[in-house]
């Protein structure tokens, strides 16, 4: 029984160690982004992740301006995010949020096509951020 309990401990601390790598990075170059509108370093960032990691990553970006009501600079990385995790529930989370809380803003970012393409009405149905 000790030694499942330790075991726990231990993933419960690797889990952690790898939050606290990931979170000041990534808040790093959304503070850049905000600051510049360059995105490139923060995907470049992002996509530096093992490929596991990347949506949660998107996802703390993407939150962090839209709860800034920085929302202007979400939608390229709404994009990023639905091109390359497609099936993920947090990518299907973002596309319905920004359709129906900036239909605006989704129509000047993402073309009938691109819609057609990545958004799952079905999947976002069900989901939330986190699935």
């Amino acid at each position: 029984m000790n030694e499942i309990l330790w075991i726990g401990v231990g993933v419960a601390a690797f889990v952690a160690l790898g939050w606290a790598v990931l979170l000041p990075s990534i808040s790093k170059e959304v503070a850049r982004y905000q600051r510049t509108g360059d995105v490139a370093p923060l995907l470049a960032r992002i996509r530096s992740r093992r490929p596991a990691a990347r949506p949660a990553a998107f996802d703390l970006a993407i939150k962090t301006m839209w709860n800034a009501y920085q929302r202007e600079l979400c939608p390229p990385l709404i994009r990023e995010l639905a091109k390359d995790h497609t099936r993920e529930p947090v990518a299907q989370y973002w596309l319905s949020q920004l359709m129906q809380v900036e239909p605006k803003m989704a129509r000047e970012h993402l073309d009938q096509n691109f819609v057609s393409r990545f958004f799952l009405p079905d999947l976002a149905a069900r989901c939330g951020r986190a699935g």
